[in-house]
């Protein structure tokens, strides 16, 4: 849809160009003399400049700009100009200019010259636009390359991270011969081929990134057995939402970091709602004894998912921690659109 729309646009910036000789000279087109000979050779010399121009913005920039062959690009440029300037030299008596008044026949040379003088602003201003759009267009892919370079290193943290944390749930099962572990090795499989799959895409759907999180609290609640009271609640219409990959889940695995002690009432309480393009996650979780010191402190996780939040939602989140009555509370506002 995108690439459509940007060829319609092309166009009709191609179709307007074209039609600068009878937009400046509206009253060459209604004349029955024969300025019309004006518009055919200006027409041309337009149709040479949109050439020009994407000629410049796909090749000269790319192989001979970018390759900081400065002599050769000016070379080149002034052979374009020249050319383009010539080609009205045979114009010149088959189709005469309207504006020259004078009888005296000027010579090619002349002539040339005379071109070269009114083409030159043309030219220039071709030039620079189709630099500008092209250094813009590069300077934005650059950025775009630095960005998918910082996620991906923020991904790479976030799977080993999150893959130490539930072996360590596996291996707690194992050392008391649980019947569950073969479930919880079911279950982190199936993570990881969330993991894998998803985690290189920007966007992902939100339905998968929710089983994705309902699958890694029932891996918990195989680990945990009865010791912490877990509830998660969706509302709204999730359908034909899109969010970024393992955006939610570190602050829910925070929860489970800190919130739990097997000895004290240990309660975590997960809301999602979903309203149009606005997502709030609300994620509560019991102070424990263990962790009363360190609670002010976001865990790498947290530290984390707010550096990507800057970076894939820029203006369009709100991350709020807290404590009250006794609970650590995260509250996530995102506009999905």
């Amino acid at each position: 849809m995108f690439k459509n729309t940007k060829i319609i646009y092309h166009l009709l910036g191609i179709i307007l160009v074209l039609l600068i000789p009878s937009i400046i000279f509206p009253s060459l087109i209604h004349s029955h003399s024969i300025p019309t000979a004006f518009i055919i050779k200006d027409t041309v010399l337009v149709a040479l400049l949109i050439c020009f121009f994407y000629a410049h913005y796909h090749l000269i920039i790319p192989k001979i700009y970018n390759s900081k062959k400065y002599i050769l690009y000016g070379v080149i440029l002034i052979f374009i100009f020249g050319f383009l300037c010539s080609f009205a030299i045979p114009f010149k008596n088959l189709l005469p200019d309207p504006h020259v008044h004078s009888k005296v026949e000027l010579s090619n040379l002349q002539y040339f010259l005379r071109e070269l003088r009114q083409n030159f602003f043309f030219f220039i201003g071709v030039l620079f636009a189709s630099l500008a759009l092209k250094l813009n267009h590069q300077w934005k892919q650059i950025e775009q390359e630095k960005l998918n370079a910082e996620l991906s290193y923020l991904k790479a943290q976030i799977n080993p991270h999150f893959l130490f944390n539930t072996l360590n749930s596996i291996y707690s099962l194992a050392l008391v011969k649980s019947d569950s572990t073969p479930k919880a090795i079911l279950e982190l499989s199936s993570l990881m081929r969330y993991v894998i799959s998803e985690s290189k895409e920007k966007f992902v759907p939100l339905e998968k990134e929710i089983d994705y999180i309902k699958n890694y609290i029932d891996l918990q609640k195989l680990r945990l057995d009865d010791t912490v009271s877990v509830s998660f609640t969706t509302e709204g219409e999730i359908k034909n939402k899109e969010i970024s990959p393992l955006m939610l889940i570190p602050f829910i695995e925070n929860a489970f970091k800190h919130g739990v002690n097997p000895e004290e009432n240990s309660i975590i309480d997960i809301f999602l709602i979903v309203q149009g393009e606005n997502l709030l996650l609300k994620v509560t979780n019991a102070l424990v004894t263990r962790i009363t010191d360190s609670f002010t402190k976001s865990g790498f996780g947290i530290e984390n998912a707010k550096t990507q939040l800057s970076l894939l939602y820029p203006n369009k989140h709100s991350l709020t921690l807290e404590e009250a009555n006794h609970c650590f509370i995260v509250t996530l506002k995102l506009n999905i659109s």
